[in-house]
């Protein structure tokens, strides 16, 4: 335990920034130049390690003295074990999520932070940037009718559920702690954030917009989760938007039709996954996209009628005539 630690416990933390860790040393250099330029006044950086094997634990212990920073070790339990043992010790009145190969802007904790203090809301949210080799496309909130409106649960819930403005992931986001009594991330290999995240995000009493600020996201970094999907994957991937499914219709009944599209949309996602997949053998792909297919040929007219872009339209209607036609799609965008 070092020095902040013995003493932050007394001290008013007002964010606690939850970073879970496995094999990732090759990013952790510049996340701690990232956090290291943040204002960290009545913050913890919780970093749990998930039974790294590449050194990542040791460039962990590297900076575990260092004000504000915070780190534990666990054998390797999976991501959402690890977000799981960071909030059984935040002491952060709000929490922020920062995945170890993406990035903050700077002044990020001192935004949320002062955001805490200034609106009160039960959540935050902030723009996101989409960060892929050699391009970067900003992901902003400022100007949109739902901000000059005002933000609430509801109206976050369809931007999730319809556009790529808000995302149904932790990032991007500070959340009440006391969101999250209760409501802890499931024990499984992929997509553990969704269902606590809109959980938390329909819970919450008001949500305010942070402008200024942005969570760079790095896509599908070589070797991560989301290049790598077994059947058991995708079946959680569909599972969990059905279970947001039930809890937003329950909830919030006028958003129904696009809880319709977002559950076509992640059978969608499904099919096209289980084409190009490293872990689903060829001759079972064809079998794993049937398992997800049913229904989607039959919502076409549907799908033609929503705000979908043109391109996602296009490709939902190819992947809706079957295994042939999406693959075909597919490297057709691919080739564009």
């Amino acid at each position: 335990m070092n020095e902040f630690e013995e003493e932050h416990q007394s001290t008013n933390i007002k964010i606690s920034v939850i970073v879970p860790v496995h094999n990732v040393r090759n990013f952790l250099p510049r996340l701690f130049d990232s956090l290291e330029k943040q204002d960290l006044t009545q913050a913890e950086v919780l970093f749990v390690d998930d039974g790294s094997t590449d050194g990542s634990g040791e460039l962990l212990d590297a900076v575990a003295q260092q004000p504000h920073f915070v780190v534990r070790h666990q054998e390797n339990k999976g991501v959402a074990a690890a977000r799981n043992a960071a909030l059984d010790i935040a002491h952060g009145e709000y929490i922020c999520f920062v995945d170890p190969d993406d990035d903050i802007s700077d002044g990020y904790v001192a935004a949320l932070r002062g955001a805490t203090v200034n609106t009160k809301a039960d959540v935050l949210i902030t723009d996101w940037w989409e960060c892929r080799p050699g391009k970067t496309v900003p992901m902003s909130l400022s100007g949109t009718s739902e901000v000059a409106k005002g933000l609430t649960p509801e109206s976050v819930c369809a931007l999730v559920l319809q556009s790529d403005l808000v995302l149904g992931s932790l990032w991007a986001k500070a959340f009440a702690a006391k969101l999250f009594e209760g409501n802890r991330f499931p024990l499984q290999r992929t997509c553990s954030d969704f269902v606590p995240c809109m959980t938390a995000i329909a819970n919450a009493r008001t949500v305010a917009y942070v402008p200024n600020i942005h969570y760079s996201y790095t896509v599908s970094r070589k070797g991560s989760l989301q290049n790598s999907k077994s059947e058991r994957d995708l079946c959680d991937f569909v599972d969990v938007h059905e279970t947001v499914a039930v809890l937003i219709k329950r909830r919030y009944p006028e958003l129904q039709p696009l809880v319709r599209f977002d559950l076509l949309r992640s059978k969608q996602q499904a099919c096209m996954s289980a084409c190009t997949s490293s872990v689903i053998a060829k001759r079972e792909r064809r079998a794993v996209f049937k398992r997800f297919h049913r229904g989607l040929l039959s919502a076409v007219p549907f799908m033609w009628t929503s705000d979908y872009p043109i391109k996602g339209k296009l490709m939902y209607t190819a992947v809706s005539c079957g295994y042939v036609m999406a693959n075909l799609a597919m490297k057709a965008k691919g080739s564009a």
